[in-house]
């Protein structure tokens, strides 16, 4: 029972990341360390500040959840902040869809 209980919560954490967050992600090609945040504003709303994720090598990337989207049609605007201050919004546009469902199921009898 005391090993049941350990193998979940191991399981639990090995896949913990995996949970947080879903795919897809917004990204852009890795640039300097001196970007301080990324601005994002979805749809023409307000803006909402996203922290620059870190690529391990001198630079950082925008690294946007895109899971919470509605269905349909969006534009995202997201610009760079530093110290010295902000760069133009740049626009991205896509669709979220659902996959359409199978067509003409039905049973099959293999030889």
């Amino acid at each position: 029972m005391k090993t049941a209980f350990i193998l979940i919560i191991a399981l639990v954490l090995a896949f913990w990341p995996e949970i947080s967050f879903a795919d897809p992600f917004l990204v852009c090609d890795p640039t300097s360390e001196d970007i301080a945040s990324y601005i994002v504003k979805v749809n023409g709303g307000e803006e909402m500040l996203s922290q620059p994720a870190s690529m391990g090598d001198g630079t950082v990337r925008l690294e946007y959840d895109l899971a919470g989207l509605p269905e349909g049609p969006f534009t995202i605007e997201v610009a760079a902040e530093n110290v010295w201050g902000r760069s133009p919004f740049a626009p991205f546009s896509s669709t979220k869809a659902l996959p359409q469902g199978p067509n003409n199921l039905r049973v099959l009898s293999k030889p």
